[in-house]
């Protein structure tokens, strides 16, 4: 009888496992971004890789600064919405996000990021000065507890606001790579909720 008990146990084991396997593997996604604003994203200057993914690369074509900028201006900014989409069960434990960039003069990078509902988080500021020129990588590492806090699962927004500023006349600023593709790169963590 506990022999047979115990065969009844695993294969019901086996059956719940094999019928749900997707949800022990899911995990949390970015999704496309969206509610692009400012001159920095202007509406067909922005492309997105890797949504749907646990990392999600947005390349900006005409995010820069200063007077030899393609808009002229010392000043430009861009702000967007990120949604995550997290399973029930998970937790985000660390969002990471890469802005990689070009100055040469003086030039200020700021950045705030805000998870859930109406409350702003401070700015991050990083100055800059190459009198030659120099590119520049600015890792943001947060931790949202807020963000599917309750374990219950959700899509969730993360709301990023950005400006980059040229300090002088002689001064350039952009938001970009080694191969001069605009762009910032968010990656998720996750950790299973206990």
């Amino acid at each position: 009888m506990m022999q047979r008990l115990a065969t009844l146990l695993s294969v019901s084991v086996l059956v719940l496992l094999v019928a749900n396997p997707a949800e022990a593997n899911r995990r949390a996604l970015f999704k496309s971004p969206r509610a692009f604003m400012g001159a920095g994203c202007e509406a067909g200057s922005v492309v997105v890789a890797g949504d749907n993914s646990e990392s999600v690369s947005v390349l900006f074509g005409k995010y820069d600064a200063g007077r030899s900028s393609r808009s002229g201006t010392l000043r430009t900014h861009c702000e967007f919405s990120l949604p995550i989409s997290v399973p029930p069960g998970q937790r985000l434990s660390v969002l990471t996000a890469e802005w990689q960039g070009y100055v040469k003069g003086r030039g200020g990078f700021s950045r705030r990021y805000s998870a859930v509902g109406p409350r702003q988080r401070p700015w991050r500021v990083d100055r800059y000065q190459s009198r030659e020129g120099m590119n520049y990588l600015q890792r943001d590492d947060m931790y949202p507890r807020e963000v599917n806090a309750d374990c219950k699962g959700g899509e969730f927004n993360l709301r990023i606001n950005s400006e980059i500023i040229a300090a002088g006349n002689d001064s350039y600023i952009a938001v970009d790579t080694v191969d001069l593709h605009n762009q910032v790169v968010f990656r998720l963590n996750w950790v299973p909720c206990q």
